[in-house]
């Protein structure tokens, strides 16, 4: 949702590298989170790719750059096994426009 909502300056765009998992919070409650990388895909240009987290919290948060790249770096994460969830998020993405 936060990349349809904000998605204006950077649209169509492009996703790498993105996975889900989780980690358990103090409470013990399991807090979910998707890792990955974007970039707008703009003809004639080589724009970096950016890394984003996106946590589940009420409903949730969006980091980016080198905040999520921290994030998604963490150990305690335990990662879903379904692997790159790249084309699974550009079709989401698409299918809100």
């Amino acid at each position: 949702a936060d990349f349809h909502t904000h998605g204006e300056h950077y649209y169509p765009i492009s996703f790498r590298d993105v996975r889900s998992g989780h980690v358990v919070a103090p409470n013990g409650e399991k807090q979910y989170m998707l890792c990955g990388q974007f970039r707008p895909e703009k003809e004639g240009s080589e724009v970096a790719w950016t890394t984003f987290a996106t946590i589940k919290t009420d409903p949730y948060e969006q980091w980016l750059g080198p905040q999520a790249s921290g994030l998604c770096q963490q150990t305690a994460i335990t990662w879903d096994e379904q692997g790159d969830l790249s084309s699974v998020l550009r079709h989401q993405l698409d299918s809100l426009q």
